[in-house]
């Protein structure tokens, strides 16, 4: 299972891929941030504008960029309502989680589940960070659902980079294969 619906507004992108034409998704959070999503289509001349997108993440490399997380969209509707982000991954977890702690004492993990559509970290808080480290080992098939987001980062050589990632709010045990 590898799903998303996620409700924004899109722009036509300034640079295309190999992969496809660039678009970016701007989807608003309840605490005012805003998500900046990549969406990357074969199609050229997508719908622009407050839409809903349904489709599904894939991640593969992409010269200049990294590995992002982005959407490939299969269903592109005009919507007024914006802000909904819905995404469902199933995959194998590549390896054993670890929960740290962030300065504040709040519990975090990361973790990569490996998909038939490339690796999408997963991003967990609090109580579920440290259920996650203590139930699952790597090789477990996971299904993570959440919020797929973006955040920027400086890298080692002070430049701004983006990171996308699934913000989950729920992970099982998948009884699924690939």
């Amino acid at each position: 299972m590898n799903d998303s619906v996620i409700s924004g507004t899109l722009k036509k992108g300034d640079t295309d891929y190999p992969q496809g034409y660039l678009y970016i998704l701007e989807v608003p959070r309840k605490s005012g941030a805003v998500d900046s999503l990549m969406v990357i289509s074969k199609t050229p001349g997508l719908m622009e504008g407050p839409v809903k997108i349904t489709g599904h993440v894939r991640s593969e490399y992409i010269h200049k960029i990294g590995v992002p997380v982005y959407i490939v969209p299969e269903k592109i509707e005009s919507v007024e309502d914006l802000g909904e982000s819905r995404t469902t991954v199933t995959g194998r977890l590549k390896e054993d989680p670890v929960c740290r702690h962030t300065k504040k004492g709040k519990s975090i993990s990361t973790i990569l589940l490996v998909t038939n559509d490339g690796t999408v970290p997963v991003l967990l808080w609090g109580k579920d960070a440290e259920e996650v480290s203590e139930k699952y080992k790597g090789g477990d098939m996971l299904t993570a659902s959440g919020r797929l987001r973006s955040r920027e980062y400086p890298d080692k050589k002070g430049q701004t980079r983006t990171a996308y990632e699934l913000s989950a709010s729920k992970v099982k045990l998948s009884g699924g294969t690939q």
